[in-house]
């Protein structure tokens, strides 16, 4: 078992969960797989949460200021009057601020998962079969998967 925060979970989980494992050995294959079954709990309950809360956190008027946002963004500046592009603003501003909120709290939140780590040997297989992976997603990965004894 391994401590992870909600954002890391749902980061490799979204890496993994497309990844190709062929050219691991079955044993790793398993072990990559029983780490997204760990991890894909965490990150689709998060997923739902922020659904969740992006609807719950609208306001009475969201429709609306959506609508007039969009006419903004179609049709250009002279869409909207001014008053008009301050309330689609301040709208947007506090209700993004207030999701953030929301959402960074469950992203730090940390969870016991049941990481099967993987030998570095075995990582760069797993990469070489993933060469469309960025050096960020790389690492990450590696941060979770690869256990230090197994480091070279």
């Amino acid at each position: 078992m391994k401590t992870i925060k909600t954002a890391d979970c749902v980061s490799a989980y979204n890496i993994l969960k497309d990844s190709s494992l062929g050219k691991m050995s079955g044993a790793d294959k398993i072990n990559v797989i029983k780490t997204i079954k760990s991890i894909k709990g965490v990150a689709e309950d998060f997923i739902a949460f922020r659904t969740d809360a992006s609807e719950r956190l609208r306001g009475d008027n969201h429709d609306e200021m959506t609508a007039k946002a969009t006419k903004w963004q179609t049709d250009g500046d002279d869409a909207l009057t001014y008053d008009e592009k301050v309330a689609v603003n301040g709208y947007f501003n506090k209700y993004g601020e207030e999701l953030k909120q929301c959402v960074d709290e469950e992203l730090n939140r940390e969870h016991e998962v049941d990481v099967r780590t993987i030998a570095e040997d075995a990582f760069c297989l797993l990469l070489e079969a993933n060469d469309n992976l960025s050096a960020e997603q790389a690492l990450s990965l590696h941060d979770m998967l690869v256990s230090e004894e197994t480091e070279k």
